[in-house]
Formats: structure tokens, sequence, C-alpha cells
């Protein structure tokens, strides 16, 4: 259990309403966290004071509890019959206009991004395909009509060096 969660049950820890394992959780961080024991230490010294006070208005104003009754009654019946309206749950976060903006740029920044990058793939492979056409071309050329030899005039050729042994220029 984290702090927040500790000083936001603490009151109801105090009073005995927690169920007994989350008291259980509730005095195990106070055992290991010592601002949340002052705290604690705090509102039940306050509890023990606001608990040594007299109630008061029954003896400064007589007869006030008197009539309250009687007033209540015809306002209460003015009210709608039926359960009140729950109201809406508090909000977990808030959306904010700014940050809703940066991600829809973001998000549009990087579709564009990756269509470029699709664009240029789409270019790199149809150079990729036209080379290999070529090179399938001139691999059926070679194979159906070799080249024929070309002709040696005398005197062309040099020997550069002779080996008897071997008859080879």
């Amino acid at each position: 259990m984290d702090c927040r969660s500790a000083n936001e049950r603490l009151v109801p820890w105090l009073d005995g309403e927690l169920a007994p394992a989350e008291a259980r959780g509730i005095e195990e961080h106070i055992e290991r966290c010592a601002p949340c024991a002052a705290r604690a230490e705090a509102l039940a010294a306050q509890g023990e004071l606001l608990a040594g006070l007299k109630p008061c208005g029954a003896t400064e104003r007589p007869g006030f509890w008197d009539g309250f009754d009687a007033r209540l009654t015809p306002a209460l019946a003015q009210l709608p019959a039926g359960p009140a309206p729950r109201p809406a749950p508090p909000r977990e976060f808030r959306v904010s206009v700014i940050g809703v903006a940066a991600y829809a740029a973001a998000l549009m920044l990087a579709l564009g991004w990756a269509l470029l990058q699709r664009a240029e793939v789409d270019r790199a492979q149809a150079q990729a395909a036209e080379a290999q056409a070529e090179l399938e071309r001139v691999r059926r050329l070679a194979v159906e009509a070799p080249l024929p030899a070309a002709p040696v005039r005398a005197g062309t050729i040099v020997p550069v060096s002779y080996a008897p042994a071997r008859g080879q220029l």
C-alpha cells in the first residue's frame, strides 16, 4: 500500500470502519512509514479532542429542536418521490485539447513518413524487377545464340613466353 491510499483510509481505519484485511494493510504501512504514522497519531489525538467536546446549541437555544420536525416535513413533501439522482462519478483523468492535437499531429507525421517509405520501397522493387528482367533477357540471348568467335588477323598474337615441355605458349 502506498502513502496516498493509506492517507485516504486513515480516518475510516481510526473509526474501525475498514475490513480486517484492509485494516491490516494500513497497520503494516504505518509500521514502515514514519510520516504516515505521525499523521495517524495526529488524527487519533484530534478524534479524542473532538469526542471530549459537549454538543453545542441545545443549552444556548432552548426550544430550537422542538419545531424542527414540523418545519422539515412540508419541505420534504415537496421533494419528488423516488431515489435521489446519483451524481456522476469523478473523472480519473482529464484530456487536454493541446495533448489531443499533439497526438493527432504526431500520428499524421508518422503516417506520412510511412507512406513515403512505402513509395521508396515500391520504386526500389520496380527497379529490381526491371534489372531481373534485363538479366533474364541477356541469359536467354546467350543460350540461344552464342557469340561468334572474333576473327584473328595474322600478326596480332604475340607470344609472351614459351614452355617446350608443356607445348603451350
